[in-house]
């Protein structure tokens, strides 16, 4: 493997992991379900291990569905060990000054397979528990909505019922 093709893979390896670690702190955020000010003021600083702590803790407090909190819980487990060869790769790559073996650079670039895999699976899983959080949203909201009116429109029924009571004479409704 040439010098710029290592740089090349390295860096493809950098923005892979960087839209790895955004997918999981996106799904913190659907799950926290604050603005994005709050989001960036309280999740943002955190270190990507803390993120994903935190994911798996607020997965585990909100999510009921069980396949999704088993697939949220193996996808953390999976970036995890993509961290940890993603490390290893690139710190060796130091001690190697460039120059890499036949061995070596076949292992820099199953590490890229392994976290651009990761990536996308995070991405699609960051979907998915969008799409699933706002149907939720969306049925509560229905619900919300179909209470309020039966409320409103028992009230109305009170109100309709207490006038005829009160003006019997002008009001052809029966009390």
């Amino acid at each position: 493997m040439m010098q710029h093709e290592v740089r090349q893979t390295v860096g493809s390896i950098a923005i892979a992991w960087n839209r790895a670690e955004a997918a999981v702190a996106g799904m913190a955020a659907l799950y926290l379900d604050v603005d994005r000010l709050t989001f960036d003021l309280l999740v943002k600083p955190l270190r990507p291990q803390d993120r994903e702590k935190l994911l798996k803790a607020v997965v585990s407090a909100k999510e009921f569905d069980k396949a999704i909190t088993e697939e949220i819980a193996q996808a953390l487990k999976r970036t995890q060990i993509c961290r940890e060869n993603r490390n290893k790769v690139l710190h060796r790559l130091g001690e190697l000054d460039g120059h890499l073996t036949d061995a070596s650079a076949q292992t820099l670039q199953r590490v890229l397979v392994e976290i651009e895999a990761e990536c996308a699976f995070l991405s699609d899983l960051h979907e998915r528990v969008a799409r699933v959080l706002f149907d939720r949203n969306s049925r509560r909201c229905q619900m919300m909505k179909t209470s309020l009116a039966k409320m409103s429109l028992g009230r109305w029924w009170s109100s309709l019922h207490l006038i005829a009571r009160q003006n019997p004479n002008k009001c052809s409704l029966k009390a």
